[in-house]
């Protein structure tokens, strides 16, 4: 009894299955029957129209497409258009060729005991035929194994489409990966919008900034195909001569226009910590400012989710204005072109500045931290320059007006709110003493101070030359070489610090009419 409820079950089983190929077929068939009829119909009416109207009808019977025609144009319509026309393809070769080859296998086939094969059985027998190939090696019976050679070539060309199918999937994920077009999940990371000759440079040095904390990650969104970008990073690497070092920092390349907010949201912009937003080379400095004074409007969008610090790179001084009038609360501007123009003025007339800017000016050795300490509020800037065992305070960033004082005042007392600017090696590589060295030489100080206020005495009195005879300003000699378009401004920084009857010299190849011009 048992035996044959599982057989009632098993037919069961076939039966249904049978039923859902040959639905799916069907469907598929009608589905293509419409598609070819209506097609027809519509480039038969447009073609003979087109033909009538321009009087060439001996050229109507050659203008009709023909049904192989329109059956490839179709296809290959639907195939382009529907991302699931594959799948579909594939199910509906596969039922077709089961059904059918069971249909010729239940009508020439026989079992074992010679007795006539059910629909069902010659189903699975087709099945067997179409997904192993050494299934109908052991057949007997010349119909019987032509009808199975048939289902047999028939899936190997399924079974060829699939692979191909899983192909493409994957190559297509993989060019979707190569082409960093998927979302970046990131939180606390820095984001870089834009790729120029900066921005390894600028890599390294938050790579040593990173390095105290173990690392970081860096995202990068820009234009610039993404295996350039990683190719750029690569070959700076393996460079024998200097070769950048990232400390443990992760560098995160994303292809895509910055100034599209979809792509802003694609590498997580509400969750970074900084935004360094670069300049496009290639461009007249105006239209790189204006792209970039679209950026900042772009990054205002999420003002009221964007806690981070954003920095813009603009190529005109005089731009400047305009991301102050857009944006005056969300980004900080730099003029790297105006920037580097005057160091280049000071550290030609003071050589040794160079060698200070540069250590202050990068992550290796000790640079400048905005901290604030809540036990220094209240106390003189006098009494805080005691307070720090490894840092030197310099300055303060006043939290009632946003200013920054270098060198304040002595009398200067912390206010709640207030940043100390100090230079330390590290940010986490200072902290707050409990101000006993202070007091312990207070009283040397006071006499330190009475032997100042002793000398100056001596020599006001004339004692000793005055110290304003000490300082003198010597006339100079300065030679540019090459042209800059804000060469005026560079020549009024001169100006501003040099010695009257000082000399400056110009050697460039820009005429000196146009010199005059300029």
């Amino acid at each position: 009894m048992k035996k044959m409820e599982k057989k009632e079950e098993g037919k069961f089983v076939s039966y249904f299955i049978m039923l859902l190929l040959l639905t799916i077929t069907i469907a598929i068939l009608r589905f293509v029957k419409e598609e070819l009829c209506l097609a027809y119909a519509k480039r038969k009416k447009r073609f003979i129209k087109n033909a009538i109207s321009k009087r060439k009808n001996h050229d109507i019977r050659h203008a009709i497409p023909t049904w192989n025609e329109i059956f490839c144009y179709r296809l290959d319509y639907i195939y382009s258009r529907n991302h699931g026309a594959k799948l579909i393809l594939l199910l509906g070769c596969s039922g077709f060729l089961i059904l059918v080859g069971g249909a010729l296998i239940t009508i020439v086939g026989s079992s074992e005991d010679g007795d006539s094969l059910s629909m069902s059985q010659g189903t699975w027998l087709a099945w067997t035929y179409l997904a192993d190939p050494g299934t109908h090696a052991e057949v007997e019976g010349s119909w019987i194994r032509f009808i199975a050679l048939l289902i047999t070539l028939g899936g190997m060309f399924v079974f060829a489409f699939f692979i191909g199918l899983i192909s493409d999937e994957i190559g297509r994920w993989v060019d979707v990966l190569n082409k960093g077009t998927s979302r970046c999940i990131e939180d606390d990371h820095t984001l870089m919008l834009g790729w120029t000759d900066k921005s390894l440079a600028i890599i390294q040095e938050i790579a040593l900034a990173n390095a105290s904390e173990g690392g970081g990650v860096i995202v990068v969104l820009a234009e610039a195909d993404k295996q350039e970008m990683e190719a750029d990073l690569l070959s700076a690497l393996q460079v024998s001569e200097h070769p950048l070092l990232l400390h443990g920092t992760d560098v995160i390349f994303r292809s895509g226009n910055p100034l599209v907010e979809n792509q802003l949201h694609k590498v997580s912009v509400v969750t970074s910590k900084a935004i360094i937003a670069l300049s496009p080379d290639g461009l007249e400095p105006d239209e790189a400012d204006s792209r970039m004074v679209r950026q900042v409007l772009c990054l205002k969008a999420f003002q009221n989710e964007l806690s981070s610090h954003v920095v813009v790179e603009m190529q005109d001084i005089d731009n400047k204005e305009l991301i102050e009038m857009v944006a005056p609360e969300i980004a900080e501007v730099i003029v790297a072109h105006d920037m580097i123009g005057r160091l280049m003025v000071q550290c030609a007339r003071e050589p040794e500045l160079t060698y200070i800017l540069e250590s202050l000016l990068t992550f290796d050795g000790s640079e400048f931290y905005f901290e604030r300490w809540d036990e220094l509020v209240g106390k003189t800037f006098d009494e805080i320059t005691w307070r720090f065992d490894d840092a030197v305070p310099i300055g303060v960033k006043v939290a009632s007006t946003d200013n920054i004082l270098i060198n304040p005042k002595n009398s200067y007392r912390m206010q709640p709110g207030d940043s100390l600017l100090c230079l330390a090696e590290d940010n986490d590589s200072y902290s707050v003493n409990d101000g006993s060295y202070y007091h312990k030489y207070q009283k040397k100080k006071e006499d330190t101070i009475a032997q100042l206020v002793l000398s100056n005495a001596i020599i006001s009195s004339g004692a000793i030359n005055s110290s304003r005879n000490l300082v003198r300003l010597h006339k100079e000699k300065l030679l540019f070489c090459g042209w800059r378009r804000d060469m005026y401004d560079m020549i009024m920084q001169v100006e501003r610090c040099v010695a009257a009857g000082s000399e400056l010299w110009l050697f460039n190849p820009v005429p000196v009419h146009e010199r005059v011009e300029m």
